[in-house]
């Protein structure tokens, strides 16, 4: 005889099956998140590998943030620095538009961890920055006034300089640790210095707070001027004795 299932055996179930769903979805969430930072470090080594590349194809310089100067809107860059890497990277991890213009949101460029909200209302990339005190635009101040990137050559310690990374503005921070981001090309580097340094704070996006962003689980994926990648945890970003390596106020030859 056939026996059918009573309300209370029902309820049962569905409750061993919320129990269940409720303990996998964060192990489920987790593993997505490594597999996202996993795919962005993957990304970094490739754009490492073309910084390196670039520079000895370049008498040892890095590319300039954009030939241009600044004040420009992005997307009218005149050959801005992913640009000019994308042609050391495999073609098929580039993608261009129409007019042949690499898309700084797409392909080896975008940040497999960047949530749609992260690019709204930005055209400033798909999650990676440059350090602009290495990559500078070509002429200062809106002005005919040359200024040009860094030569490896001057830069003291190559391998702790960052070049490159994971950056954006803050929007939501919690315990002074920003959890979301807006995407940005850049990060804020200039004079800081003190014993109460701390990277640029503040929600926004605000200009000036643009910053390596660490929306990997609390790390940010970080390429140097010498190529090689790896993740940084936020309290070494936003620690004092590392402002050298990660704002360049460093001293050069």
């Amino acid at each position: 005889m056939r026996k059918n299932f009573t309300l209370i055996e029902l309820l049962v179930v569905i409750a061993i099956i919320a129990i269940l769903a409720g303990m996998l979805l964060p192990v489920l969430g987790k593993a997505r998140s490594k597999g996202q930072a996993t795919a962005c470090m993957s990304n970094a080594k490739q754009i490492g590998m073309a910084l390196s590349m670039y520079a000895n194809d370049c008498t040892g310089y890095l590319p300039n943030f954009s030939d241009g100067n600044p004040g420009s809107n992005p997307i009218n860059f005149t050959n801005p620095w992913h640009q000019a890497l994308s042609g050391y990277i495999a073609p098929d991890s580039v993608y261009k538009d129409p007019n042949n213009q690499v898309s700084p949101e797409k392909g080896v460029w975008h940040c497999p961890g960047l949530t749609p909200s992260e690019m709204l209302g930005t055209y400033w990339g798909g999650g990676y920055g440059a350090n602009r005190t290495l990559m500078r635009y070509a002429y200062a101040n809106s002005s005919m006034v040359k200024q040009g990137s860094t030569k490896l050559g001057r830069i003291t310690k190559p391998s702790q300089t960052a070049a490159i990374g994971d950056s954006g503005r803050p929007v939501d921070v919690v315990n002074g640790q920003p959890i979301t981001y807006v995407a940005w090309m850049t990060w804020t580097t200039g004079a800081q210095s003190g014993g109460n340094w701390k990277m640029p704070t503040g929600t926004g996006p605000k200009s000036g707070t643009e910053q390596p962003a660490a929306r990997h689980s609390g790390r940010a994926n970080i390429i140097f001027a010498d190529g090689h990648a790896e993740a940084v945890a936020f309290a070494a970003l936003n620690s004092l004795e590392n402002k050298d390596t990660y704002f360049c106020n460093y001293l050069y030859n």
